[in-house]
């Protein structure tokens, strides 16, 4: 982990938040080990044959752009106890 900056937090904003994570760790059911080496060599060159098919399964637009938004949750609404 690497601190960027240290701020002050907004009042509209939720914290923690995923701002990142390009390559951080393997997908499920990559394969294990050899699998992702594969993974990472395929989005790598995109003249590979199965590098269209590798980036629709990991929902990516491109090898190396990660998707932090479907790590973003609504923020809840306090419980009324009336």
């Amino acid at each position: 982990m690497t601190v960027e900056a240290a701020t002050v937090a907004l009042a509209d904003v939720g914290y923690p938040r995923c701002i990142g994570g390009e390559g951080a760790c393997p997908p499920e059911d990559c394969g294990g080990i050899p699998g992702y080496e594969r993974l990472r060599e395929v989005l790598a060159d995109p003249s590979a044959p199965e590098h269209e098919d590798v980036l629709g399964w990991l929902d990516l637009p491109s090898p190396g752009r990660a998707r932090p938004d479907p790590f973003r949750r609504p923020r809840r609404r306090p419980e009324t106890s009336r």
